[in-house]
């Protein structure tokens, strides 16, 4: 994996620049700042032109003491070494240390490495994320789903009372992420049309076909009906998938929560038909209409079951 830190060669592999790149600009993460580095022998890290005393780099710090050295690409063991268990410091300068600001620089990083520690050892990279300090996959990928789901704060619905599958395709369209020609065409998907492939009126988004179209709409007013509700206005999806949803409190106190989570599964399993035929049609040049779904929905073990336990409830 390329986050892995790795020895190759007895060289350090540092985190990969272009995952980095990436999780800052799409995901708006600084990847990097999870990793520190852990100081061993000090012959991997640049002394100047590393983050190894923190989220600065000492040529940053101190610019006129870095224009002063004359290996620029220096290791910390290069500046600094054990002696009788004390730190002390190797510089090697272009000139000798002159005026004020040369001297506040150098009492400044003199004091600032005197808490710096060399063990014996490579040295390697901590991960921020860990109490160990070691990089797992499971931290960074909680700290991705942190990232990228704080966005959506509505509440996943599951209706326990229809198969997965539709619980899932029904959660797909809540994020509108159904392959409608509309969305295929958003992602520069080649498509010979992209008006609705049911009445071709209109390009097929989800809203259209779950609502708009006249097709959708003329199934909508068979179930709707069957279930004794009227059916008025515009439709979309939402509001649709959420008709119950939005119902009044009044009206919700006329059915029992169990009545009102089986409207829904109707519902449901209604949006799961709609989107399959559609595909049928797409796929296998096969018509649907609106009595041919109810018949199909009929037939279902799970909605025969669903009707049985609903009536005698």
């Amino acid at each position: 994996m390329a986050m892995e830190v790795a020895h190759r060669e007895g060289r350090l592999m540092e985190p990969h620049s272009l995952l980095d790149s990436w999780c800052k600009g799409s995901l708006n993460i600084p990847l990097s700042s999870f990793f520190t580095r852990s100081i061993g022998e000090g012959v991997s890290i640049k002394f100047w032109d590393e983050e190894w005393l923190g989220t600065f780099k000492l040529a940053e710090v101190y610019p006129r003491l870095y224009a002063l050295e004359s290996m620029k690409d220096c290791n910390i063991a290069d500046r600094l070494f054990k002696s009788n268990g004390h730190i002390s410091l190797a510089w090697n300068w272009r000139r000798c240390i002159r005026g004020s600001r040369e001297k506040e620089e150098m009492d400044s990083l003199t004091c600032l490495i005197q808490g710096v520690e060399l063990k014996s050892g490579p040295d390697g990279w901590n991960w921020a994320l860990e109490s160990s300090e070691k990089f797992t996959v499971k931290s960074l990928r909680v700290k991705l789903d942190e990232q990228i789901l704080s966005s959506s704060h509505e509440k996943i619905r599951w209706n326990p009372l229809v198969p997965k599958k539709v619980n899932i395709l029904v959660w797909r369209a809540d994020k509108d992420s159904l392959a409608t020609r509309c969305n295929l065409d958003k992602r520069c998907i080649d498509l010979r049309s992209i008006l609705c492939p049911m009445c071709e009126d209109d390009v097929e988004t989800l809203d259209h076909l779950m609502g708009r179209c006249s097709w959708s709409r003329n199934i909508w007013n068979l179930i709707f009906k069957w279930c004794g509700v009227s059916l008025s206005g515009d439709l979309d999806y939402k509001s649709v998938c959420n008709f119950v949803n939005h119902l009044s409190t009044e009206k919700k106190r006329m059915f029992s929560p169990f009545h009102l989570q089986c409207f829904e599964a109707i519902i449901f399993t209604s949006i799961w038909h709609i989107w399959r035929s559609r595909n049928a049609k797409v796929f296998r040049l096969k018509e649907s209409n609106g009595s041919d779904i109810l018949s199909r929905m009929f037939k279902a073990y799970h909605f025969v079951g669903l009707v049985i336990r609903c009536k005698n409830f």
